[in-house]
């Protein structure tokens, strides 16, 4: 399966000017990309990180959101990671590959 795994970290958001809820809708652009069957978008949090799931086939997202103590359904899941963002983003690239 391909996946695409992507974040936005608080610098990364300074930089651009811009707020986090202006990165709302970049979970669906990456789901847009072509062979990609699933879509994972992390955002850097004040307390950990923020991670939204996605697919395009019959993986179920909603297990890895599970996982983290999040939840969902089959093609549309999220949850929360309360760790280091580096360690977040380590920890939800782990799960991923485990489907992948």
């Amino acid at each position: 399966m391909r996946f695409v795994f992507s974040f936005l970290s608080f610098d990364d958001v300074t930089a651009a000017g811009a707020e986090n809820a202006d990165a709302e809708l970049m979970i669906d652009t990456l789901r847009s990309l072509a062979g990609v069957r699933v879509a994972c978008f992390v955002r850097e949090t004040g307390d950990g990180a923020r991670v939204s799931l996605r697919a395009k086939d019959a993986t179920d997202v909603a297990l890895i959101a599970a996982h983290f103590g999040g939840g969902g359904h089959k093609a549309a899941a999220g949850c929360s990671v309360f760790a280091p963002f580096e360690e977040a983003l380590a920890a939800v690239r782990a799960a991923l590959e485990t489907i992948a």
